[in-house]
């Protein structure tokens, strides 16, 4: 007769999507090596209609019997602070308009150094609460299998992109997709480090006229890049010469004082561009 232990990978996956969430986390978990693998595989937690005191107290009392077992977790406008998450097997997290502490500070560990083997981290909106300021760059550098990194901080937070900029992206060499709000012009160049990168999204702040960054190297690794900033024709000369998608947002396009066509003649070297938005 066949069992599960006869079925490929990706059609035990499938049928253990099929187990009620609480089952595939304790019973099917216990199974075997292999069992508990898919289970972890496929294994996510969204509960984004917390949204009352009672069921977020539920999640708390929740995660430190099963937490173990998640592999993601989405969370949004969480009523509690989060310090800390009982989830060392998380590997992607997306927090929304939450109260956060990322790095450790006054014997309390922080999200980060909870969730160690994070390959994808989003930070939308969300209250940086690390004191000393320094700690939000020095928890994220530790994520050392982090590939991708969304940050799109509150208005009244500008700090934490700061500290993030100028001191950890540089550190995060396994990054092979980022989106940033907010970037100050000054610290784009720090992107020239992430020698991985692929696609990049970037929202700049640009008080008055168009951006102009003498001297930047942006990734040679490079396939994708979003823009929302106005772009001058000097810039666009500096795009990495195997993009293959460009997309200039909500924005205007100058050249140079060359004359009509500056635009498009600063963009000749791209040669293996295939789709170009603007």
């Amino acid at each position: 007769m066949p069992s599960l232990s006869t079925l490929p990978d990706e059609v035990l996956k499938l049928v253990l999507e099929h187990v009620p969430g609480r089952e595939r986390l304790t019973s099917c978990c216990l199974v075997n090596k292999r069992l508990h693998a898919a289970a972890l595989a496929i294994t996510s937690l969204e509960p984004s209609w917390l949204r009352g005191k009672d069921r977020a107290e539920g999640l708390l009392d929740w995660l430190p019997h099963y937490g173990q077992h998640l592999t993601r977790l989405d969370l949004s406008s969480f009523v509690w602070p989060l310090d800390e998450l009982p989830c060392p097997n998380l590997q992607k997290l997306f927090l929304e308009e939450c109260d956060v502490q990322l790095g450790p500070a006054d014997d309390v560990p922080g999200v980060i150094q909870c969730c160690p083997k994070l390959t994808r981290l989003d930070l939308w909106g969300c209250n940086i609460i690390d004191a000393p300021e320094g700690a939000v760059a020095d928890s994220l550098s530790s994520l050392v299998h982090l590939q991708h990194l969304d940050v799109c901080p509150s208005l009244d937070d500008p700090y934490a992109i700061g500290g993030l900029s100028t001191a950890t992206l540089p550190s995060l060499e396994h990054l092979t997709s980022l989106s940033v709000n907010n970037l100050s012009v000054e610290n784009l160049y720090q992107l020239t480090a992430i020698t991985g990168l692929q696609q990049l999204f970037l929202a700049v702040d640009t008080p008055v006229g168009p951006l102009s960054c003498p001297g930047l190297v942006f990734p040679a690794s490079l396939t994708s890049i979003y823009v929302r900033s106005n772009v001058e024709g000097g810039l666009l000369s500096l795009l990495p010469a195997g993009l293959q998608f460009l997309q200039i947002l909500e924005c205007g396009v100058e050249g140079p004082a060359e004359g009509p066509g500056s635009f498009l003649s600063g963009m000749s070297r791209v040669q293996q561009l295939t789709q170009l938005w603007l």
